[in-house]
């Protein structure tokens, strides 16, 4: 599942040829890739789909409410982040990498900088290449291979708890400012 804009730098069109190939490659014929939003490539990335014949195996859905998506994020099998290798991009952190921590399901990341570090602390992510189609399809199988529709990742929410609340970052403000102090 991918959750968020349809726009350039997401890499949509990455996502869509890297499950192409999965699908191609593997025999089960049942995998399902959902999207999730709404921008200006929603057409070209309709487009793609169409093109590469694998509509029937593609579903789009519409922006939901954020307590909705996280819920049906929550139920899925895999997440899809992506952002293209761009230098700028990688001083972002998308808020949907703390979303999709949040939920514990497993991630593929094809994203740089500090967002791709972030969901790299835990194991049962995986870290591709945002422009390699192989990289990212490698991704899903082993993710396929390691998960059920059931597994929860521990390591994902335990990240966000530990790290990445207001509380933490309030107690790390509180350090910082009290050594710049003394």
């Amino acid at each position: 599942v991918y959750a968020g804009n349809f726009v350039r730098v997401q890499g949509l069109n990455m996502l869509v040829s890297a499950f192409d190939l999965l699908i191609r490659e593997q025999a089960d014929g049942g995998r399902q890739l959902v999207l999730v939003g709404e921008g200006v490539l929603k057409n070209p990335i309709i487009q793609q789909i169409n093109n590469l014949k694998i509509r029937e195996r593609v579903e789009i859905l519409g922006p939901m409410p954020k307590n909705e998506l996280l819920s049906y994020l929550g139920k899925s099998e895999i997440l899809f982040i992506g952002l293209d290798g761009h230098p700028a991009l990688e001083m972002t952190v998308p808020s949907k990498v703390f979303d999709y921590l949040a939920v514990g399901r497993p991630i593929v990341a094809a994203l740089g900088g500090e967002g791709r570090d972030i969901i790299g602390r835990c194991s049962e992510n995986y870290l591709a290449n945002s422009s390699d189609i192989v990289s990212i399809k490698n991704g899903f199988e082993l993710l396929i291979q390691r998960a059920s529709p059931a597994t929860h990742i521990d390591c994902n929410v335990d990240l966000v708890r530990e790290k990445f609340t207001r509380e933490y970052s309030t107690g790390v403000l509180e350090e910082v400012f009290s050594k710049a102090v003394s």
